[in-house]
């Protein structure tokens, strides 16, 4: 029985070759088109989903309305995230980051040659974001003035196989040189996506 379908579809294939090339290419266009949208919603869906109470994490946006055109960006004014807090009972945590880009510091030499991207925040940030600690306490990481946490890899690149908690480094931006105490070492999850 089979067989007679294939037979049958093999004939009106040969028969109308135009009208079978336009069916089989707008089904193929069609799931290929699908399949597409699929993985973009997916992707949308599942961003950042491993952080603990993901759902209920938000970022406030900034619109500018100019006369030529409209800005929508997360860049906002400094006062925006203690207002939020203070202002509406349902925010728990609020928390700001600054990303600049800066220049490590060895003992009186450059010992990255170019330019890396760290974020300056407030320590409710790993409140908010639950980011897994290889070492140091992820609840009391960044309390202390220039404190800093650093990845995994950027721990192995800079201080090796041991354990950098304690340890000093000193960074230069546009600001000048600052000195930060390590309070800690996260795994490499988080990627450039802030």
């Amino acid at each position: 029985m089979l067989k007679n379908y294939f037979t049958i579809a093999l004939r009106n294939f040969l028969r109308y070759k135009g009208n079978s090339l336009i069916n089989i290419a707008g089904l193929a266009i069609g799931i290929s088109v699908f399949l597409l949208i699929f993985q973009y919603v997916a992707f949308e869906l599942s961003y950042e989903d491993f952080y603990e109470h993901s759902d209920r994490i938000y970022r406030i946006r900034n619109d500018r309305i100019y006369s030529d055109k409209h800005d929508k960006s997360a860049g906002c004014p400094p006062a925006v995230a203690p207002t939020v807090k203070k202002e509406f009972p349902e925010v728990l945590e609020a928390a700001r980051l600054y990303g600049t880009d800066v220049t490590f510091i060895g003992k009186n030499k450059k010992i990255s040659e170019y330019l890396e991207k760290v974020y300056y925040a407030e320590d409710s940030f790993l409140k908010i974001f639950s980011i897994p600690f290889l070492n140091g306490n992820a609840e009391t990481a960044l309390e202390e003035p220039y404190a800093a946490i650093i990845s995994e890899s950027m721990s192995q690149k800079y201080f090796g196989n041991g354990n950098p908690v304690n340890k000093e480094i000193t960074l230069e931006n546009e600001y000048g040189n600052h000195q930060y105490k390590i309070s800690g070492v996260f795994k490499d999850t988080l990627k450039t996506r802030m």
